[in-house]
């Protein structure tokens, strides 16, 4: 990892479960975090890019995400 990869503020890595299989995979955070801010630009871009229209509430294709971000446990919100 040189010098232009790191992402002070970030943890690195996505953690991502399939609920329905099981499956079990990380990826990077860096795909992201350059262009959005924060856990929550991360959670909003991963919906708006893997969520349907057509896709309700509890239907299987939904997305669950958790986004925790530097300022959680903080005075600081």
């Amino acid at each position: 990892m040189n010098e232009h990869d790191r992402l002070y503020g970030y943890g690195g890595q996505i953690l991502r479960i399939n609920l329905s299989s099981g499956k079990i995979w990380s990826e990077p955070t860096s795909r992201y975090a350059k262009e959005w801010i924060g856990a929550s630009g991360i959670a909003a871009k991963i919906l708006y890019d893997e969520l349907r229209p057509w896709v309700t509430p509890y239907d299987p294709h939904n997305r669950l995400i958790f986004g925790a971000g530097a300022l959680l446990g903080t005075i600081a919100p």
